[in-house]
């Protein structure tokens, strides 16, 4: 990326899930080894004078995911409308068709109406959380299709002290400036 002047390029590195049923935990982190992975992947980046880390992230307003804002959606190559990325390719997961928006079924009509409805702050286990205005609540694919379960811990929970101590960092260097 130096070498091709690509310094302007912001990296976000976000943690691979899981969703298979097969046996490759292996292959994915766990957050807390993700939160340390991209710890140390942003001092990398920093060394090296490009943006890196969520400093577009905090301490500004949470970023809900994406799947729950009323102006985002994903299209697969068929035209096929999902919420959530992760369902994409899953057909009984989609909310319409680009191509005959006009023939949305009921069932579809519903499941944008839940990912619209979805809120963080019907779990307790977040709204007693110090980091919610940050994560809001993490993925909520995980929780979409299982309504016994717990959300999912996400970075911030991890990592908000990092960024705290750059922000510092940052503004210290700045005043002697």
């Amino acid at each position: 990326m130096e070498s091709e002047d690509l310094k302007k390029v912001k990296l976000y590195f976000g943690q691979l899930l899981d969703y298979s049923s097969g046996n490759t935990s292996e292959i994915y982190m766990n957050i807390e080894e993700f939160s340390d992975t991209i710890v140390k992947l942003y001092e990398v980046l920093k060394d090296r004078g490009f943006p890196y880390g969520m400093d577009d992230h905090y301490p500004t307003a949470a970023r809900a995911c994406m799947a729950c804002r009323p102006d985002s959606a994903v299209i697969d190559c068929n035209g096929n409308i999902f919420k959530c990325r992760t369902q994409t390719g899953e057909l009984d997961k989609k909310i319409g068709n680009v191509l005959n928006p006009e023939n949305q079924t009921r069932k579809e009509a519903i499941q944008e109406i839940n990912w619209a409805e979805w809120s963080p702050f019907e779990y307790s286990k977040c709204t007693e959380c110090q980091f919610l205005p940050l994560c809001m609540c993490g993925c909520p694919y995980t929780l979409y299709d299982n309504d016994s379960i717990e959300p999912i811990c996400v970075e911030w929970k991890y990592i908000t002290d990092y960024f705290v101590t750059e922000k510092i960092k940052e503004a210290i260097i700045n005043e002697q400036d």
